[in-house]
Parts: structure tokens; C-alpha cells; sequence
């Protein structure tokens, strides 16, 4: 059986985007608890040193889901097409 490469892409892409979404929303909310959750998830002691470079704004998280999503879904697809070609 063929999966459909379309749907699992975007379904992909629609789940990249909502996690993006909610982590964003955490940095906008929560930013101390958030930047040590994210430098402990990725082992590190503290993440600090990009803290001051980190400015969310409105349009850089549009841009930032919009670009995850595209590459998701491009990411998602062309597995899905693989997978079906065995």
C-alpha cells in the first residue's frame, strides 16, 4: 500500500508548526524557565550566550514557522516518496 506524500508532508508541516508555535509561545511567556528547559534538552549547562540575540517579534516568528514548515513538509514528502519506492 502507497502512502500519499502530499498528506504526510503536510501533516508534518502542520506538526512542526504547531510546535514551533507553542515553544514561542513559552519564550514570549516563560523566557528564564523556557532558555533552561532548551539548554538542558539540549545538554548543555545554559544557553545564556544567546539569550541577547534572541528578539521575538511578530514577523521573525512568521518567518521562522513559515520556513520550518516549508522544509517539513519538503523533509516529510521526499521520505514518504522514498518509502515508497521500496
Amino acid at each position: 500500500m502507497k502512502t500519499d506524500a502530499h498528506k504526510f508532508g503536510l501533516a508534518g508541516a502542520l506538526t512542526v508548526g504547531v510546535c514551533k508555535t507553542v515553544i514561542t509561545l513559552f519564550l514570549w511567556m516563560w523566557p528564564t524557565q523556557t532558555w533552561k528547559f532548551l539548554a538542558s534538552a539540549h545538554m548543555m549547562t545554559t544557553l545564556n550566550m544567546l539569550a541577547s540575540y534572541m528578539h521575538i517579534t511578530l514577523i521573525s516568528f512568521l518567518i521562522g514557522v513559515t520556513i520550518h514548515m516549508i522544509f517539513a513538509y519538503i523533509f516529510f514528502s521526499f521520505l514518504v516518496m522514498l518509502y515508497n519506492q521500496l
